[in-house]
């Protein structure tokens, strides 16, 4: 697998379809064990700073984060890169909180790009892609997101419309909106990717450790 490469910061876009990108990294990393798995090494850099990397050189217009556990130790990680910081104070609740944070910040006319701090190596062009489709197409009364797609199978991230943004407002559990999207059935769009990092998260020791092996 290959590691992300640095970018420098995007200039602001004047796009007439506006992507917010929210990374989600309030969580516990309960998987993970005592350690919070989104400051740790891969490529020999912390996985989340990697994340925010990937999407400021892509064609999304802006980049949030949502933090709540140990959230000074994940400012830390993303010093120096333009993203804004956001506090979920519910984060104890599980990750739909984290989503409704997320979806707070989306402004006005603006589709939101929902990705996870645990999943490094979801290249620029995959995350290009997914915008893509979305800035491609016409009217989207019937549409609600567009997720990627490889080998038939559905991963991360996720780009939800602006009017369907509303929706993940209304989120509870720790579930996230992997029940909202199953229940959406065909208003969801199949965004053909070329690779399998769409499924990659890193949350677990074996996973770490088996991803430190592969870089040696």
């Amino acid at each position: 697998m290959n590691s992300p490469t640095s970018f420098p910061p995007k200039e602001p876009s004047s796009n007439p379809r506006p992507v917010a990108a929210a990374i989600l990294a309030a969580g516990f990393s309960r998987r993970m064990g005592v350690v919070n798995k989104l400051i740790q090494e891969v490529d020999g850099e912390p996985m989340l700073r990697q994340v925010a990397r990937q999407l400021l050189a892509s064609r999304c217009d802006r980049v949030v984060v949502v933090v709540g556990h140990q959230a000074d130790a994940v400012r830390d990680v993303l010093s120096g890169l333009s993203v804004d910081v956001i506090p979920n104070p519910d984060f104890h609740e599980g990750m739909a909180a984290s989503v409704r944070v997320a979806a707070g910040t989306a402004r006005q006319g603006e589709a939101l790009l929902i990705c996870l701090g645990d999943m490094p190596y979801v290249s620029v062009q995959v995350i290009d892609a997914i915008i893509e489709a979305y800035r491609a197409g016409g009217h989207y009364e019937n549409v609600a997101a567009f997720q990627p797609y490889f080998q038939g199978r559905a991963g991360n991230p996720v780009l939800w419309v602006p009017h369907a943004v509303r929706s993940l407002k209304a989120l509870k559990g720790d579930e996230g909106a992997r029940g909202l999207l199953k229940s959406l059935g065909n208003a969801v769009r199949q965004v053909p990717v070329p690779d399998d990092s769409i499924f990659l998260d890193i949350d677990t020791p074996e996973m770490l450790a088996r991803v430190r092996a592969q870089q040696k």
